[in-house]
């Protein structure tokens, strides 16, 4: 009976150890989105500027197709903060319970 809690013990740790490992990789995942979703707004700002102020700088269909691409990795971010908080979820029913959450 000791034998078997102490391998369900093992197993717990060895799993828990697992999924922080890979709730890690969530978030550097999700901080690199943030960053590159940072810079995809302060270059937009730039464009706009230029598109409403500078006359032939940028066409309406450039200015558009970058404006899809600042929300296209706006998505990426949250989808990836939601893989963060869902795994985030999965550690803590590991070492709380499913009542602790």
């Amino acid at each position: 009976m000791e034998r078997h809690r102490a391998e369900m013990a093992n197993n717990l740790r060895e799993e828990v150890l697992l999924q922080v490992l890979e709730f890690e990789t969530f978030r550097r995942e999700f901080q690199g989105y943030q960053e590159m979703g940072r810079r995809s707004t302060l270059r937009l700002e730039v464009l706009t500027t230029n598109y409403r102020f500078v006359a032939d700088s940028i066409t309406t269909p450039q200015y558009l197709a970058e404006l899809n691409a600042v929300d296209q990795q706006r998505l990426q971010a949250f989808r990836s903060w939601a893989q963060l908080r869902s795994q985030l979820t999965r550690v803590r029913i590991l070492v709380i319970g499913v009542e602790g959450v």
